[in-house]
Parts: C-alpha cells; structure tokens; sequence
C-alpha cells in the first residue's frame, strides 16, 4: 500500500532535500543529478486504522475471466463493471472490447473502441472500473508496458474515483491492483482480499479448506543439508558424487560409485531466483525440491523440477527475472 500522489509534507521534505543538496554543491559540468526515497514518508503518508479492501466476484463472473485466459494462446484482455460500498469493491460481470491481440501484447484501435463503448448501456459504462489482462504461462507481475496503459486509464479518472486492475494466468494466479483516488491509495496484490462467491453464503475457498481436511499429501523429501548424519537419499547421494568430481570437500557422506554408474540421466533446468519469488507457485503443474542457496553475496530460491519443461519458453523465464541453467540430474537409481 503506498500513496498515489505525493502529499504536501512529501514534496516539502523533497525540496529541503535539493535545497541543502544544491547549497553544498561543488558544482562541475552543466548538470546536476538528485534522487530522494519517499520510503519514510509514504509511510507517514498512510492512514491508520484503514480497513483491508475486499473484492468479491461470483463464480460466473471468475469462470468467464478463466475461460477468457484458457481459451486463447495470446494475451487477451477485458473489462469490468464494479460496484463499491466502503472498502468493499464487487465486479459485477466482465466482458471483451475490440483488441489485437499478440503473445505479448494488446492493442486497441482507438476508433474502434471509442464506437464499442459509445454503444454501452449508461449503467454499464458509468461502472466500468475495471479492467484485467492475461500473461498467458508467464508469471502475473506487471510489465513496465502494463504500468504505462495503466496510468493512461489513471488520467481520465476524478480524485474521488477509483479503478482496479488484474493480470491473471493459465495456472489461475491472480494478480490484483486498486488504484483508489479518493483515499490517494495504491492497494497491491498483499493488501487485497478476494473472495470468489458460489452464492451468498458459500466462498470458493470452501474448497481449498476441505481438500485440507480430507487429502493427505506426501512428505517432501529431506533437503540434503538438512542433517548431514540422516541417511542420505538418491538427490543427496547424486549432489555429493557431482561435488566430489569437482573436488569440493563434503562431510557426512561417502561416494556410491555403483548408484552413480547405474543412473539414467535426465537433462532438466534449475530455476533459481532471489528471494521472496517462488517459481512452484506460479507453475504449480511443476514439481521438485526447493534449496536457499547463497551466491555472489546474494540469497537465492532454487527450485529443481522433477520434470523436464518440454515446450516451456525457457528465454521468457528469463525475461521475466527467473535465472534458468540446464543441468543432468538422475532419472532413477538401480540400488
């Protein structure tokens, strides 16, 4: 949650800023450079007390978003009508505009659409306030291109009005923005609550709480740093044989020549990204073991799939600040 413009003590601590930076300047050249963190006082800017925004929608409303995302192999895009009580925003019903559409983009015809929504009902127009895109199989992080079509809607928008975005996936991820002006409010996907309603008394949740109660998952095997004196397991074994050829000193196990000569090789990637990004939630069709991992002085999430990714675009994990590397990792082990 952070302000959408910048409050009056925010722009005067700014400009005492430059003021002192510019007063004890030794001044070379013909431009200066100045750069200020409104960390601190977007913090002193926000409201205390503020209640959590909530959206709700119908399990029509999300299954037609779902089926907009699933039935087309490029980005798509649509928009939303919502009505708002308090804190409380409930999109009432989504529906397609004119577009052209690529594997990475949208575009709108500026014509086109003009006409699509002259052609709009008064209740329907006067509550479009939302608008939501698809990332086909990337991660729902929003693009430097979406931030940009983002604060062009943002511009035509009153103080006292408000407008919510969404990017979602073929995994179902959902990703939710609420611009609200009226409280100069930017409410990000951690600060959201949504709630997806079969009818008025029954949340889609119910069914994540009773696949809870009922379904028993298997045990994730043990990490091989874990507790160097358990037995260790066919990924240990393989890690300490593969160290042990690049001369790298381990404790706590003993090479297994003949686990290792009767391995069927797999070629398989090794996802790695900092911290605070967990790749199996953004894929959940992968599974693999997951390390913290320390290189060149940073933390690091590895997650190693179980199964290769086949026709998963290993470039656009890239371009979406995944660190992917190919590695050989045993298919199974003849003990």
């Amino acid at each position: 949650m952070k302000p959408i413009k910048l409050t009056p003590q925010a722009i005067q601590a700014a400009q005492k800023a430059f003021n002192e930076s510019i007063e004890n300047l030794r001044f070379q050249g013909e431009k200066i450079t100045f750069s200020y963190d409104f960390k601190e006082e977007f913090k002193k800017a926000l409201p205390e007390n503020m209640p959590k925004p909530v959206v709700y929608m119908s399990s029509s409303t999300y299954l037609k978003m779902l089926q907009f995302v699933l039935q087309c192999d490029k980005e798509i895009a649509w928009h939303g009508t919502v009505d708002r009580k308090d804190n409380n925003f409930f999109i009432k019903d989504v529906f397609l505009y004119p577009q052209r559409i690529t594997s990475a983009t949208v575009q709108t015809d500026d014509t086109k659409y003009t006409q699509w929504a002259e052609k709009l009902p008064d209740e329907v127009f006067n509550k479009m306030r939302f608008q939501g895109h698809s990332h086909v199989n990337m991660g729902t992080t929003p693009s430097g291109v979406d931030l940009t079509n983002w604060n062009e809607f943002l511009q035509n928008l009153l103080d006292n009005d408000f407008y919510i975005f969404a990017i979602m996936n073929k995994s179902q991820d959902l990703n939710i923005y609420i611009y609200d002006l009226a409280n100069n409010l930017i409410y990000e996907r951690a600060d959201i609550t949504v709630k997806v309603l079969f009818d008025k008394d029954t949340e889609m949740s119910y069914i994540k709480e009773e696949m809870d109660k009922y379904i028993e998952k298997p045990t994730p095997p043990t990490p091989y740093y874990k507790n160097m004196y358990s037995t260790p397991s066919i990924w240990d074994q393989y890690r300490y044989n593969s160290y042990l050829e690049n001369k790298t000193n381990i404790v706590g196990f003993q090479p297994t020549k003949k686990q290792k000569a009767k391995s069927k090789i797999n070629r398989h990637v090794v996802i790695m990204n900092r911290s605070g990004r967990y790749f199996e939630r953004e894929y959940p069709e992968y599974e693999g073991e997951r390390e913290n991992v320390r290189q060149n002085g940073k933390n690091y999430e590895v997650f190693i799939p179980y199964t290769p990714f086949g026709t998963l675009d290993i470039q656009n994990l890239r371009r979406e600040g995944w660190h992917v590397r190919e590695m050989q990792i045993p298919k199974e082990y003849d003990i």
